[in-house]
């Protein structure tokens, strides 16, 4: 164990309000360090020699200036560094901007300083931050787009010359004073976003969000867990043959998080069965709307389903008549399912159909001559 602080410590610099480890490499917040200016903030660079940690580098933004707290938050993968300074005011007051920092072999370079592309006065952007290679999240916990102070959190990515703006996400509960963004984490495609003054258990209790990025470089919320003095229960999304590592974290009043995450877990969400107990009116029948009934049943319990129909009077189902799909899941098994087609010119048909469950999976077609 290690106690350590900067070279050239003094009273309230806040050394340790933020902190990011890479392998021997490790970067420590000041936000309220005043080398530059009263408050502006530092950041400490230290290696591991393979006994303790060393300081090797101190410092701030090529424009610090008076209360920028550079340093409240800081994020480190390989060669690439980010630190939030919350409340810079370029932009606007107290507005916040983050600076990318790039390792040269011997210090730490910043190379590019950014906002998000709404910033305004106060949202404090960079009040947290997050790299993972080429990807980057900022949290503005007090960002106003949609409540006062409910916050935003901005996904970055790198294009080889400099981080661009690719989304800006917020919860889909959001409400006035979540302070949604005063944490976030990703790692590849999984973002987690701590809202620590979400109000949905009890006053200011606090909610995680987790996002996944989709193929078009978008977030999309797969769920949601409120935190509490006590024990929360939350249930993974049932994609298909995907292994979780659930990553958690609490902050307090003072803006400080810590983390606990989970063993990998394992969710295998199998495919609806096939139809059974299919019947339709075989052979010629009198009128041009024929109905079909069949049973429904999915091999994993507490799925929802629904089905699909196809009546075409080619066998391949090229070009069908009738191309159906349930509006709404209900619960698995059901009985005695029912499905009148709409009006059928006079031909011979073939009919298929087959269960989707809430996760997206299909089921297998059963497929069989009607009329």
């Amino acid at each position: 164990m290690q106690k350590f602080q900067s070279d050239d410590v003094e009273e309230a610099d806040f050394f340790g309000m933020s902190v990011a480890i890479d392998g021997n490499s490790a970067l420590v917040g000041a936000m309220r360090e005043s080398t530059a200016a009263n408050m502006a903030g530092s950041v400490y660079a230290f290696e591991w020699n393979g006994s303790s940690w060393v300081q090797i580098q101190k410092f701030q933004s090529s424009d610090a200036e008076a209360t920028d707290f550079f340093g409240r938050s800081v994020a480190l993968d390989g060669k690439r560094a980010l630190v939030g300074a919350m409340r810079e005011s370029e932009a606007a007051n107290n507005a916040g901007s983050v600076y990318a920092f790039e390792w040269n072999g011997s210090s730490w370079i910043q190379s590019q300083k950014f906002q998000s592309s709404d910033i305004e006065g106060s949202d404090n952007f960079g009040f947290s931050v997050a790299v993972d290679g080429k990807r980057a999240l900022v949290g503005a916990h007090n960002g106003d787009t949609t409540a006062n102070n409910s916050g935003a959190a901005y996904y970055f990515e790198h294009n080889g010359t400099a981080w661009n703006q690719v989304q800006k996400f917020q919860s889909n509960d959001v409400e006035e004073g979540d302070s949604f963004g005063s944490s976030v984490t990703l790692d590849g495609n999984r973002v987690i976003v701590g809202a620590s003054r979400e109000d949905a258990v009890t006053s200011n209790a606090g909610a995680v969000y987790t996002f996944e990025l989709g193929k078009n470089n978008t977030w999309t919320s797969i769920a949601t867990g409120e935190m509490n003095d006590g024990s929360y229960t939350w249930t993974l999304p049932s994609d298909m043959g995907v292994e979780y590592s659930v990553r958690v974290g609490a902050t307090n009043n003072l803006g400080i998080t810590t983390y606990d995450i989970s063993s990998p877990i394992s969710v295998d969400n199998s495919a609806p069965d096939l139809p059974t107990s299919v019947v339709t009116e075989l052979g010629i029948i009198s009128h041009n709307t024929p109905t079909v009934t069949f049973d429904l049943s999915d091999p994993d319990g507490g799925d929802l389903i629904k089905y699909q129909i196809k009546i075409d009077n080619n066998a391949d189902f090229s070009s069908p008549e009738v191309d159906f799909t349930e509006a709404a899941y209900s619960a698995a098994p059901r009985s005695g399912v029912e499905f009148t087609s709409p009006p059928l010119e006079s031909a011979s048909y073939y009919l298929r159909v087959r269960a989707i469950d809430d996760s997206g999976a299909e089921g297998a077609w059963k497929v069989l001559r009607m009329f």
